[in-house]
């Protein structure tokens, strides 16, 4: 593995989000961005002296955007004042400490000793980061605020939460209660080892309504079947199912991209359901047009592996216009685009909720269950 690294200059900090600072930073003359992560790095001064990892930004890589502060002046001189012993990024020079929900000497270590099932719970399954928004607008929306939501973010993309400034907008908003970051992912409001132990502390510490898993910011790809960091959508299917919870999956759905494999359903959502999901899901298809409705239910029914999973076909009746103007609102964005480009999209959220709600019997008028695709 190759990693670039420079010297640079602190000119300016502000916030990026809870956790995170954006930093202009002087390298060689030339002015350039860098996030700094303050449970890594310390919280950068101006005048600072840092080494940043500039790998991704020299690649052009859609990691890259932005440098990564490695060292700073400021934080090299920081303690270990706080509790726990589990290390993330562990034997990687950035590991560090942080107290897991699970440890022993954890406030919130007995629900962990006790025996444990979903006991059927729905969890939503997200193929993308920017779907969280929609979702947790949606549990808002269709419950009269009275939603407590849980965001259990993975290790299969961007590892710090504080990346996500939308993340710390849900929860501004009050749409987003807690969050959990899993594996090596880190930042969360309670930190887990395992995404199965994420379930469970979204469940029994966090007390969750809606239990919403998925990966932060940031997708890597390589053009391949199994390639990308997307068919985690189905590991997630698997974990939410072993401990007896109802994994509904929601499709990654475009009208809007003009690649063929992203077009419609895309086909990382069909290799993440399809192949890697060896336990069925619920999977909330919105009201769309005819034709748009004709491909997709043509997408699930062709790809292979499919016919374990159950089809719900979600019909009109949804707060759709009310939610794309409250996206907009925030300025979300999924994969460039504005909630009004991509209804679909919008829709696709809108309905796993529903039928999340559904499957916990709080009613859904408007579903039809046609039964297996």
């Amino acid at each position: 593995m190759e990693v670039e690294w420079r010297r640079g200059r602190v000119i300016s900090v502000e916030p990026w989000s809870q956790g995170c600072s954006l930093c202009q930073v002087e390298i060689s003359g030339a002015s350039e961005l860098a996030l700094a992560y303050h449970d890594l790095v310390g919280r950068p001064e101006a005048g600072d002296r840092v080494w940043l990892n500039t790998t991704a930004v020299t690649l052009g890589l859609g990691t890259g955007g932005h440098h990564l502060v490695a060292w700073t002046e400021s934080g090299s001189e920081n303690r270990l004042d706080g509790p726990g012993h589990l290390m993330k990024l562990r034997y990687t020079p950035l590991q560090g400490r942080v107290l897991a929900a699970e440890e022993p000497d954890s406030p919130w270590r007995r629900p962990f000793e006790e025996a444990f099932d979903l006991g059927g719970r729905p969890v939503l399954n997200l193929s993308l980061h920017s779907q969280l928004a929609p979702v947790c607008l949606a549990a808002h929306l269709l419950t009269g605020g009275a939603a407590r939501v849980t965001f259990v973010m993975t290790d299969g993309a961007a590892l710090p939460l504080p990346l996500s400034r939308l993340a710390g907008r849900l929860k501004a908003e009050g749409w987003l209660d807690r969050t959990v970051t899993t594996g090596h992912a880190f930042g969360g409001d309670l930190e887990t080892i395992t995404l199965h132990s994420g379930l469970q502390a979204a469940a029994r510490v966090c007390r969750a309504d809606f239990i919403v898993a998925g990966p932060g910011p940031g997708t890597a790809g390589t053009g391949t079947a199994l390639g990308h960091t997307g068919l985690e959508q189905g590991e997630t299917v698997n974990a939410a199912a072993a401990l007896g919870g109802r994994p509904v999956a929601i499709p990654r759905l475009s009208f809007q991209d003009s690649r063929p494999s992203h077009y419609g359903v895309s086909h990382h959502s069909l290799t993440a359901l399809g192949v890697v999901a060896l336990a069925p899901a619920l999977i909330a298809v919105p009201e769309l047009e005819p034709w748009q409705l004709s491909l997709v239910l043509q997408q699930l029914g062709q790809a292979r592996g499919m016919e374990r999973h159950q089809l719900y076909l979600v019909g009109s009746g949804l707060p759709l216009r009310e939610t794309i103007e409250k996206l907009d609102e925030i300025g979300w964005r999924t994969m460039g685009r504005r909630a009004a480009d991509v209804p679909e999209a919008v829709s696709a959220c809108l309905a796993a909720v529903a039928v999340a709600l559904w499957v916990e019997g709080s009613g859904a008028g408007h579903m039809t269950c046609p039964g297996g695709i």
